[in-house]
This record gives structure tokens, sequence and C-alpha cells, in this order.
């Protein structure tokens, strides 16, 4: 248990390494390097609580809610030209047959 819990704040500490670099040249509007930091807090929290591990930081909630936009596939709609459609009917044959449409037929 307290492997698993020593990698995942391993992990977060690379994160937030990373939001470091990213940020090292100045931040942008609505994301700098200390949100970006709160939020990897805030998603190794909700990771560690799912399997049952203590929580390791302060951070309880969403620093940037809008972020789930984009994590959540289900809330962007895509353009038909942009996926793959699968709705469209190939080869339908029309299963039910009557006598009556057979009566143009002659043998």
């Amino acid at each position: 248990k307290q492997e698993c819990y020593d990698l995942f704040v391993q992990a977060a500490q690379q994160e937030k390494d990373w939001a470091d670099y990213l940020f090292r040249d100045g931040s942008m509007i609505g994301l700098n390097k200390d949100i970006l930091c709160q939020y990897v807090e805030y998603i190794t929290n909700i990771r560690m609580q799912a399997v049952g591990l203590d929580l390791p930081f302060q951070t309880r909630s969403n620093p940037i809610p809008w972020i789930n936009t984009w994590l959540v596939s289900d809330n962007v709609q895509v353009a038909p030209q942009e996926v793959e459609v699968s709705s469209y009917l190939v080869g339908q044959i029309d299963a039910e047959v009557d006598t009556d449409d057979l009566s143009n037929f002659q043998l």
C-alpha cells in the first residue's frame, strides 16, 4: 500500500515538474503553473481515493472546471464529417413480402 502511495505522489511530482517546464516563459489567460499544479493535486487525490489510498494533497476542488468540457467526450458535439457514421442502411432489403407484391409477375 505504501509503494502505491509513493508511486502516485512521485507521478504527481513529475507532472508538477512538467508544468514548471511548460510555463517557464510565462502563463496564458486562465492557466498558469500554480493552477496546473493544483489541478494535478486535485486529480491525484481523486485517483488515490478511488483505489482506497490516503489523500496527500490539500486541493479538494477542481481549480479549472472548464477543462471538463474537453475531457468528457460526451460533452463535445462532433460534426458528421468528423466521425464514422454507422447508422447508414447499406444493402437493406425489405423482408416483408406479400403475395400481392408478386401479382405482376408471370410464369
